[in-house]
């Protein structure tokens, strides 16, 4: 559910989340943890056996990673952004 509203804050209210006031700021900064720890998860909490012998499983995994680690960038990126450290 987490992951459907943050993509709905993001496809509705991109140009609030770009603006540069607290609640963004905040809201980025709560995004790029939570990515981060989903990332970790991916690395760490999950057991790569699954993917075992099935070269499609394993592409589905990398594919599914390397989304994750585009979240984060994202974010962060959102977050420099909004405490001016990116040029506006």
């Amino acid at each position: 559910m987490s992951h459907a509203f943050f993509a709905l804050l993001a496809l509705a209210f991109g140009d609030w989340l770009m603006q540069g006031s607290g609640a963004a700021t905040a809201m980025t900064c709560f995004m790029a943890l939570w990515w981060s720890v989903r990332l970790w998860l991916q690395f760490f909490g999950f057991d790569l056996t699954e993917t075992d012998g099935d070269g499609r499983k394993r592409l589905a995994k990398h594919v599914l990673t390397l989304l994750f680690v585009c979240l984060v960038i994202l974010n962060l990126a959102l977050v420099a952004w909004n405490l001016g450290w990116l040029a506006k």
